[in-house]
């Protein structure tokens, strides 16, 4: 059975994420294979395809607490609520062209969709002010 280096793994992971809470990094487009590092904002699809990244969190937090894994999960939990539009839609869901892809349902549903999973697995030790961000987020 092959092993794999879950530490390198997190640590890779964990250099994507931004002081504020943001999740910059290699946000490959599942379909079209381009990659985002081509593009000047180096946020691509920072809300649609990283968002994954905050239930997936929550639920190694929920199989093995960490208070460091946690402060992590909430800044990113907060940093996504927060980050919209005037229009009301996420910030940085650009599929392939950063900023230049301001609009989409399927593009603004994984976050809400994974806020909402990161509350469902991290009800138990999730700051009540972060479960109401993200509820808040979700609503809108």
């Amino acid at each position: 059975m092959e092993q794999f280096d879950l530490a390198a793994l997190g640590n890779w992971l964990y250099s994507w994420v931004q002081p504020d809470g943001a999740i910059h990094g290699f946000h490959n487009h599942s379909v079209w294979g381009d990659n985002p590092i081509r593009w000047a904002d180096y946020t691509s699809g920072h809300s649609t395809f990283a968002a994954p990244m905050l239930p997936a969190l929550a639920i190694l937090l929920e199989k093995g607490y960490d208070a460091r894994g946690a402060e992590l999960l909430e800044r990113m939990m907060r940093h996504q609520a927060q980050d919209m539009r005037p229009d009301g839609e996420y910030n940085h869901i650009g599929f392939q062209t950063g900023e230049l892809a301001k609009t989409g349902l399927i593009h603004n549903m994984v976050p809400a969709l994974s806020l909402a999973l990161a509350v469902c697995h991290g009800k138990g030790f999730l700051h009540p002010d972060t479960i109401e961000a993200a509820r808040r987020s979700v609503h809108r």
